[in-house]
């Protein structure tokens, strides 16, 4: 079963939009259009803070993503979008890897 992605809300500074984007390309990230992956980015950050688990996060992101492509979006989002979620990601990996 998979967890429904909320809806992004807030919306991100070109700056931030620009970084996340920038790093998505720098480690080859294909994506259909660059709305959808910021898109995507920001619900992933909602569905962390509506208290969806990080696996929840991965399992959807990875309806359209490879598992590489799929660590590199949601680590670029957490650390673009939504700082304040870095310590879940980073426990996780750690308990994951």
């Amino acid at each position: 079963m998979s967890v429904p992605m909320p809806t992004a809300h807030a919306d991100p500074s070109d700056s931030q939009v620009n970084m996340y984007l920038a790093e998505l390309q720098r480690r080859g990230v294909s994506y259909s259009t660059p709305d959808a992956v910021v898109f995507l980015g920001q619900a992933s950050c909602n569905a962390l803070h509506s208290g969806n688990s990080v696996q929840a996060v991965i399992n959807q992101i990875q309806q359209s993503f490879t598992g590489h492509d799929t660590g590199i979006i949601l680590g670029s989002a957490v650390t673009v979008f939504c700082s304040d979620e870095l310590e879940a990601l980073q426990a996780y990996i750690n308990n994951n890897s």
